[in-house]
């Protein structure tokens, strides 16, 4: 049980960062503004999962 209970811990650690990295550099390389961009980038950072999330659901333009 124990070793269940850390493996899922070390599995929210890596990816919590995971996260952030992969929305903060699409929204560095992908938004139009860079005020825009380094917005994202702070949500990323201080929201992890959360950031990620949000970047995915309102950040990434669908309509071109």
């Amino acid at each position: 049980m124990i070793e269940a209970i850390h493996l899922f811990g070390v599995l929210l650690a890596t990816l919590y960062p995971l996260a952030a990295f992969w929305a903060g550099g699409h929204a560095l390389l992908n938004a139009r503004d860079p005020g825009v961009a380094w917005g994202w980038i702070a949500v990323c950072i201080l929201f992890p999962l959360a950031g990620a999330l949000l970047y995915y659901l309102f950040g990434i333009n669908r309509i071109r």
